[in-house]
């Protein structure tokens, strides 16, 4: 992939590093946020709600 891109070997190692940790770090956010919701026992907002009053539609 170096050969084909130009980069160094460093550097697509550097990144896909980068990359992985952005991902782990996301899931990880996303399972503490999922946690801290489910322990509250509110409900959740059906995603066309979420829409509606977030007016993304335009």
């Amino acid at each position: 992939m170096a050969v084909d891109t130009g980069r160094t070997k460093a550097f697509d190692l550097r990144e896909l590093i980068e990359q992985g940790i952005d991902d782990l770090e996301d899931a990880l956010l996303g399972a503490s946020a999922l946690e801290s919701h489910r322990r509250t026992g509110q409900p959740a907002i059906p995603l066309d709600q979420l829409v509606s009053d977030l007016d993304l539609d335009g």
